[in-house]
């Protein structure tokens, strides 16, 4: 199965944004910015990270961002900021971890902050209460589109448009018992993709074009035509996860396929961090050996999607 097959699984986009009184919020305002962030999902989705890429801010961006907590990569800066102090923060990440949403991008554009994401339509009375609630306790919220999905594809090619991005995929050789979601997606016709949720271990949903036999009920996301959610503990997952944190770098999307006792990984990101999550790749083949192959390193085209 490929990305493509599942491009409208969920068919509901929306797309909100706040205005948060943060220093590199108003940064973005005063310099017309439009930046990638991400969230470090790997606590509380309260830490927001910010990609600035150097071309052309080489000499001033550093003197601009003096006084904020602010990194850099080779390509990028990377500026952090805390917003657990904020009350939409905490729905905000109620939403994210609502299941069968599916975080697209989170960007920092003209002084607001605008979270995109994909979600099922058994969830859409859910999604409303949510944002009801964020929009009762925050009067800078703005729905900016809330309706039909144009799919992953088209969403991933609209991103690529503004933030030219690059899909790194990776090979993992599995070994011994199978978990749960590797032996669904090496018996049926499955595709997986992991959630951008807090905390460990990492949630992957699984999409299929059948229901799964009775053993994968307590997998099974009522009312969403066979998708699945279910959790992974892969080493080589949770590994290439930490370093690419630590680092950071963002992703945008994270898709799993099988193949020959094999996990295929297509993670789609910044170009401007490609390199960067190469590294982390590259670190943790060096140390596992002959488990970890790197498969592709390239450009959305119009040809992608015929192969992964």
């Amino acid at each position: 199965m490929k990305i493509k097959d599942i491009d409208q699984r969920l068919d509901f986009r929306c797309i909100l944004s706040l205005a948060f009184d943060t220093p590199f919020l108003k940064f973005t305002k005063n310099h017309d910015l439009n930046v990638p962030a991400f969230l470090d999902s790997r606590v509380d989705l309260s830490k927001f990270l910010y990609i600035v890429e150097k071309k052309g801010f080489e000499k001033d961006l550093p003197v601009l961002l003096r006084g904020m907590k602010a990194g850099e990569t080779d390509y990028a800066f990377i500026v952090e900021e805390d917003l657990s102090d904020n009350k939409s923060v905490e729905i905000l990440s109620r939403l994210a971890n609502t299941k069968t949403v599916s975080l697209n991008a989170v960007s920092a554009r003209k002084g607001r902050l605008f979270i995109d994401f994909r979600f099922h339509n058994s969830r859409l009375n859910l999604i409303s209460d949510i944002i009801f609630e964020m929009g009762s306790k925050d009067r800078t919220l703005i729905v900016d589109y809330l309706g039909k999905s144009p799919g992953i594809t088209k969403i991933l090619e609209e991103l690529n448009s503004i933030f030219p991005i690059t899909v790194v995929s990776y090979a993992i050789r599995l070994e011994g018992n199978l978990a749960d979601y590797e032996r669904a997606m090496a018996d049926f016709d499955c595709i997986g993709e992991i959630q951008n949720k807090s905390g460990n271990p990492l949630k992957i949903m699984i999409y299929t074009n059948e229901k799964l036999p009775p053993e994968y009920s307590d997998y099974s996301i009522p009312e969403t035509d066979n998708i699945y959610e279910f959790v992974s503990e892969n080493p080589y997952l949770m590994e290439i996860r930490k370093l690419a944190f630590d680092k950071p770098v963002m992703r945008n999307a994270y898709f799993l396929n099988y193949k020959d006792n094999y996990l295929l990984v297509d993670n789609f990101m910044p170009k401007v961090q490609a390199n960067d999550y190469v590294e982390v790749v590259m670190k943790v083949a060096e140390k596992e050996g002959n488990r970890l192959f790197l498969e592709r390193v390239t450009d959305i085209d119009s040809d992608l999607w015929d192969w992964i």
